[in-house]
């Protein structure tokens, strides 16, 4: 499973990309030309995929060494970030909650919180979301 994104800035459209690969979390940049028109808005989101230029790639590995799933992600309002959450082994060898935050330009790993619920079971967070003024990162899933 992936999870696609997008953010505007200026002139420029950027698509977001989240995704297995590998066993690892996937969170790159592709950085695609405005599209020209209305006509053009449509296809703006496969065209980045397709013509884009690949910015940055990172993977995420949890201390379960497993498979780790990228299931959603969202762009800070000022387009500085984005935060990738979903599920990561962790060390008892079950699926815990995982989010990272990368900075936008160069794809640093700014932080990374994980989640292990009550009993230990098999956690998985399945939304992120941004506040409107970026302050706060807010996560759900199942526990």
């Amino acid at each position: 499973m992936s999870a696609v994104g997008r953010a505007r800035t200026g002139r420029s459209q950027r698509m977001w990309v989240a995704a297995l690969l590998g066993g690892s979390l996937l969170a790159g940049l592709c950085a695609a030309a405005p599209a020209a028109g209305a006509a053009n808005r449509a296809s703006a989101r496969s065209a980045a995929g397709a013509s884009g230029t690949q910015v940055w790639l990172r993977r995420y590995n949890g201390p379960g060494n497993g498979k780790d799933r990228a299931l959603s992600l969202a762009v800070s309002p000022d387009g500085k970030r984005v935060f990738v959450t979903g599920r990561s082994r962790g060390s008892s060898l079950k699926a815990d909650y995982a989010t990272i935050a990368y900075d936008v330009t160069t794809g640093t790993r700014l932080w990374v919180s994980r989640y292990n619920g009550p009993g230990n079971g098999v956690d998985y967070a399945t939304k992120v979301v941004v506040s409107p003024d970026g302050t706060r990162v807010y996560v759900t899933g199942s526990v």
